[in-house]
């Protein structure tokens, strides 16, 4: 990794972090989530994918941590506010839990608890073999054949026992546990073995790969294709072909005695700006990766004489926002005053206006990109 690479790899390691927490592997989701933050600690998203991993392994004070971080960089970023006051609130419900729970253990521990717990431990020990005296003993273990080794001389008074096994004469832990031939005959030897390459690639040439993972790759584990290009093609011309005609009668009527049409002039930051697509491949399961950030749709619309115009900016494309679309709209200044309220109604405050045309091209190309990368 170098530092022209940095932030693909943030990329890279955040998309995985949504993976594994969609799959449950939250440690995993924390662990990749983390590396992408380190990786460019300008990576807003970066530190969303650390706060929801921390938060679902109850590690709700790194994720405040974690959220309050991103939220210093995106100080607008909604998202990243409604998810800190969630963490805030789980960390003071768990901390109370804490308290109280302390409490109660306070509470319940009597004056002859140090009595007791040497009660147990010499129960411990005159059940033990071995412990009374301080001479080492070798016995034999009936479950694998192994010897067990005790060592009274090094038996402290904290220590219950420590009980090793003699393996293929070398000395292992007490729960070293070597497969018996009984059990190996009802579920196969699992011993570990070397691969030779050579033959594992013969021996898979014979058996079919899985839809979309490489002939390499026969575990089926994480395998990602990168198609930014086809993504950034597809989504530009999905949004250029959004549109909308005003209703009869709302608005004064073209030269060619049409309903005025609001249409897409130009669409900027999808092609020239730094979003990303991929689809990965994690057994045998494809998730579909994207993310294209403050993409600006420019629209224009002739209402009588005047040209009207100004921006959808929709601030973030992803597979986190599930229909749902944080959506900025601005009106040029040169645009007419008393067209405004028209602007205001039909391009963005009716649901199925402009505004919703724009979002359902967007949920439009989700689902191309979904059937076309579907196997």
């Amino acid at each position: 990794i170098t530092s022209d690479n940095k932030p693909e790899s943030a990329i890279l390691h955040s998309n995985r972090s949504l993976c594994m927490i969609s799959q449950g592997k939250f440690a995993e989701a924390k662990d990749d989530a983390e590396s992408a933050v380190k990786l460019d600690p300008s990576y807003v998203k970066g530190y969303f994918r650390l706060g929801s991993a921390c938060t679902k392994l109850c590690e709700y004070s790194v994720g405040v941590q974690a959220f309050q971080s991103g939220l210093d960089l995106d100080t607008g970023n909604k998202a990243m506010l409604k998810e800190l006051n969630k963490a805030k609130k789980a960390l003071v419900e768990q901390e109370e839990a804490a308290r109280v729970a302390a409490a109660a253990a306070a509470e319940a521990k009597t004056d002859n608890a140090g009595t007791k717990e040497k009660e147990r431990a010499s129960s411990i020990q005159k059940k033990t073999p071995g412990v009374a005296g301080t001479t080492s003993k070798t016995e034999k273990n009936s479950g694998n054949g192994a010897d067990v080794v005790t060592d009274d001389a090094e038996i402290k008074k904290s220590d219950v026992i420590r009980g090793y096994k003699i393996v293929n004469g070398k000395k292992t832990s007490f729960f070293h546990h070597e497969q018996t031939e009984e059990e190996k005959a009802l579920i196969g030897d699992i011993t570990p073995k070397l691969i030779d390459a050579n033959s594992a690639v013969a021996s898979n040439s014979d058996v079919p790969g899985e839809k979309g993972v490489s002939a390499w790759n026969t575990a089926g584990t994480w395998e990602e294709k990168d198609v930014t290009a086809w993504a950034k093609e597809t989504l530009e011309k999905a949004l250029l072909s959004a549109e909308y005609t005003l209703p009869p009668g709302s608005a004064p009527e073209s030269s060619n005695n049409e309903c005025p049409k609001v249409h897409v002039g130009k669409v900027k930051n999808v092609s020239s700006g730094s979003g990303h697509a991929s689809v990965a491949t994690v057994r045998g399961k494809r998730r579909h990766i994207f993310e294209f950030t403050n993409v600006e749709v420019h629209w224009e619309v002739e209402l009588g004489d005047n040209t009207c115009s100004g921006i959808v900016k929709i601030v973030d494309i992803d597979g986190t926002c599930d229909g749902e679309y944080d959506v900025e709209y601005t009106v040029n200044n040169d645009t007419p005053s008393d067209a405004r309220h028209l602007l205001q109604r039909f391009v963005k405050g009716d649901p199925d206006g402009f505004v919703g045309m724009v979002k359902k091209a967007v949920d439009d190309w989700i689902e191309l990109f979904r059937d076309t990368y579907s196997a």
